[in-house]
Order: structure tokens, then C-alpha cells, then sequence
């Protein structure tokens, strides 16, 4: 029988931070920032993440 799963939904704000994040870590030139927003990115950090998450 195979497994049936919900649709994951992400929300318009998360998903707009999320490539923003994308966008600077791709932007950075210095490894150790770009491992700080690597680190932060995903992690519920950002406001609009706490936001979702609540």
C-alpha cells in the first residue's frame, strides 16, 4: 500500500526569506560570513520564520 502524504504547504514569506538568504549567501565573498548566514538560514532565526512557526 503506498504511503499517502499532505501536500507540504510554505508559506509566501518564508519561502521569500529563504531565497533572500539563498541570494546573500551567493553573494558573499568571505567564508566565514557566508557560514553565518548558512548557519542562520533555515534555523528559525529570522523574524519571518518565527513568525510561521507560531
Amino acid at each position: 500500500m503506498p504511503i499517502t502524504r499532505k501536500p507540504l504547504e510554505i508559506p509566501p514569506e518564508v519561502s521569500r526569506q529563504f531565497a533572500d538568504d539563498m541570494q546573500a549567501f551567493h553573494a558573499e565573498r568571505d567564508p566565514l560570513k557566508r557560514d553565518e548566514i548558512a548557519a542562520n538560514t533555515g534555523t528559525g532565526s529570522c523574524s519571518t520564520c518565527q513568525k510561521a512557526q507560531s
